[in-house]
């Protein structure tokens, strides 16, 4: 089984919001549906009261599986290791030890930057760039999309596209916390 984590009170809060968000539909959809039964024929109510009654099931279901969820349920060993050896052999992130060719970001420093690991095309393919190994590199998913379609010819050049964009993405955010009265 997997370990508790620091995030299973907030689910357990969270399946308690939901909970009491289920009961207040519940309610609702019985008082519409009183009114329905009491009034004359209207479509647009008992469309809604269905919607409300799949709003209510759809609901149910979601905080079922987060309870399931934080409550630890195991996870089977085959599937871990299958996708483990699987990362482990891509002969791209291999031939790149792991790291963003453009920032030089351990891809296996943390669960955050791991989990967004990608094989980034250095001439993209929406221009032409061919889909083999030769134009492909590990890529944190930060610089995945600040390089984004942008049309270079290597690792350099994009590494020169994403430092403006990323320049300019950091005046912008300096300039919206001005506006806004936050300072970081």
């Amino acid at each position: 089984m997997i370990a508790p984590t620091d995030r299973t009170e907030p689910v357990a809060e969270l399946v308690d919001g939901l909970a009491e968000h289920i009961d207040h539909v519940r309610r609702y959809h019985g008082r519409l549906r009183q009114r329905l039964r009491a009034g004359p024929r209207d479509r647009r109510l008992e469309r809604l009261a269905r919607q409300l009654g799949q709003l209510a099931i759809v609901s149910q279901q979601l905080v079922d599986r987060a309870t399931q969820a934080s409550a630890g349920q195991a996870v089977p060993r085959d599937r871990i290791e299958a996708a483990a050896r699987e990362l482990a052999a891509d002969p791209i992130l291999a031939g790149g030890d792991y790291r963003c060719a453009y920032c030089g970001r351990d891809l296996l420093g943390d669960v955050e930057t791991f989990s967004t690991i990608s094989r980034d095309h250095i001439v993209p393919k929406s221009l032409g760039g061919p889909h083999g190994p030769r134009n492909r590199v590990p890529s944190c998913c930060a610089c995945d999309r600040l390089k984004s379609g942008a049309a270079v010819e290597n690792v350099a050049d994009a590494r020169a596209v994403i430092a403006r964009r990323r320049e300019f993405r950091t005046a912008v955010l300096e300039h919206v916390r001005q506006l806004v009265g936050r300072d970081p």
